[in-house]
């Protein structure tokens, strides 16, 4: 399987329009050869990142001040908007400068129980808050969940969106219905400046009856979907995978043993047939970005 998707990105060109590929996890040394942005929640972590190795960032804003939890439900703080201009205010010369390239909102916020009406109000903050900066620092990128299906649109402020949805390997392949949910959920509601990723699995477990074998194995044959799929829409213009670096186990792993997905503790950093196949995937995407930029 490895062979056979490294050497076809080697001697296929992906199309023109595929032009983005991250990590969730932010590790600047292990990813700026191969990917064309990173993300973390600290901005000195991409300022330092930039400056090692040129990688640029987007600062992630979910984990931070502008929303609070009660009883388990997110919301946006009552000062959200104050905050909100602080963080961006700080992040604004590097902005300015390339080292940042936007925002990355966060991760399942309506899942979490932020109303879609204040995710988007959000987003239109941002938006407006950034048009003083220059234009390819304006992205705005956020990845929710299946709850997105209930959504009227996907935010048109959003530069880039993406859904993300497993299957466990018991149930054999993502086969059509990842990309049956992007047609049915994702693609008709964008925007016409909206783009979407996909966000293909890329994690494993030791916990559990699968092994990581099978689990990598499992990731490989998605990942071949996911960039046929790409290839053969331009709205879909890169990936951003599950997750680079490995996890914390849980202190009682009883539970998410038994879960469809283990524990999920494994990134692609102990997967090396998954990491050399992303790796070629992700310089085939820079050398695109390269030529269209």
């Amino acid at each position: 399987m490895l062979s056979l998707l490294v050497s076809s990105l080697a001697s296929t060109t992906l199309p023109a329009h595929i032009t983005t590929m991250s990590m969730y996890g932010y590790n600047a040394t292990l990813q700026s050869e191969w990917t064309t942005v990173g993300f973390s929640r600290q901005l000195s972590e991409l300022v330092a990142g930039h400056a090692l190795t040129g990688l640029p960032g987007l600062l992630r804003l979910d984990g931070g001040p502008l929303l609070n939890r009660t009883a388990g439900v997110l919301a946006l703080a009552s000062d959200w908007q104050a905050q909100l201009a602080k963080i961006l205010e700080a992040a604004r010369p590097h902005l300015v400068a390339g080292v940042l390239r936007g925002v990355m909102i966060g991760d399942e916020l309506t899942a979490q129980g932020l109303p879609f009406a204040s995710l988007e109000l959000l987003i239109d903050e941002i938006a407006a808050t950034l048009a003083g900066v220059p234009a390819a620092s304006r992205t705005i990128y956020y990845n929710d969940s299946i709850f997105a299906a209930t959504w009227p649109r996907i935010p048109h402020n959003l530069t880039l969106f993406s859904l993300d949805y497993y299957h466990g390997p018991a149930t054999g392949r993502i086969g059509r219905t990842v990309m049956d949910l992007y047609n049915e959920y994702v693609l008709p509601k964008l925007g016409p400046e909206t783009k979407a990723l996909f966000v293909p699995q890329a994690f494993g477990s030791d916990v559990g009856a699968v092994s990581l074998e099978q689990y990598e194995e499992y990731a490989l044959g998605n990942l071949s979907l996911y960039v046929g799929w790409a290839s053969a829409d331009e709205r879909i213009v890169g990936f951003n995978p599950w997750h680079l670096l490995d996890r914390p186990l849980p202190a009682n792993t009883s539970e998410c043993a038994a879960a469809t997905f283990g524990c999920c503790e494994r990134g692609v950093v102990s997967m090396p047939r998954l990491r050399a196949a992303l790796e070629a995937l992700g310089r085939e995407i820079k050398t695109n970005r390269f030529s269209v930029s």
